[in-house]
């Protein structure tokens, strides 16, 4: 998966390093795994430039990569999850509204 790096690459990077670090898959030394969901995780922040990087979309890009153990199938289903489901309208609003509403 190849992309331009996004805005939120720092961001994004110092996340995955907090993924999953009881997992031996995500703490070997090549960082293989740790390389995919930074890729999945900026190709998602470039594909909804307005939404940007979300905080803890990364355990849930390392869960799916977990089950699909594919780059492109992990980020498919990350891009149902927002938009066709409806998820990124919970964060596309300064305050959170549509997410405190559904909270409480």
């Amino acid at each position: 998966m190849r992309t331009r790096a996004s805005p939120c690459l720092q961001d994004i990077k110092v996340d995955v390093e907090r993924t999953y670090p009881h997992l031996n898959l995500f703490d070997c030394p090549e960082q293989v795994a740790k390389d995919d969901i930074a890729k999945i995780l900026n190709a998602v922040a470039n594909y909804f430039p307005a939404l940007g990087y979300i905080q803890g979309l990364n355990f849930i890009a390392a869960t799916l990569l977990l089950i699909t153990h594919s780059e492109e199938d992990t980020f498919f289903i990350i891009l149902k999850f927002l938009d066709k489901f409806g998820l990124k309208e919970l964060y596309q609003s300064k305050d959170f509204r549509r997410l405190k509403l559904l909270c409480f």
